[in-house]
């Protein structure tokens, strides 16, 4: 099982799943489906700002920042094969709140 909270650089939503995703592969396929868009059943917040209502991936992550991914399940959701009370269908390696620290920037 990983690790419920990581670190990664600022930049935007976008950049910052991407970074992520070369250190635990798959995880922005989690969390952004193949056309480029969030998946429905996550919500994603820079802060306390649903990145929805703000600019979706290309969001400034700024360092210092938190970012959480929450999954979203509602009752007319099917149920996963498999799943369990407390079970993460979306990822092993995300909780139902997974939180992404960015660094600060480096001092020059």
């Amino acid at each position: 099982m990983g690790s419920a909270e990581v670190s990664a650089d600022p930049g935007t939503l976008r950049e910052v799943l991407a970074s992520l995703d070369t250190t635990y592969p798959g995880l922005a396929g989690r969390i952004v489906d193949d056309a480029g868009n969030l998946r429905r059943f996550v919500n994603v917040y820079v802060g306390d700002e649903d990145v929805r209502f703000a600019e979706g991936l290309d969001t400034p992550v700024p360092a210092g920042s938190r970012v959480s991914v929450i999954r979203r399940w509602q009752a007319a959701d099917p149920v996963p094969a498999g799943a369990r009370i407390g079970h993460n269908p979306i990822s092993p390696r995300l909780t139902s709140v997974s939180v992404f620290l960015c660094r600060p920037a480096p001092v020059s």
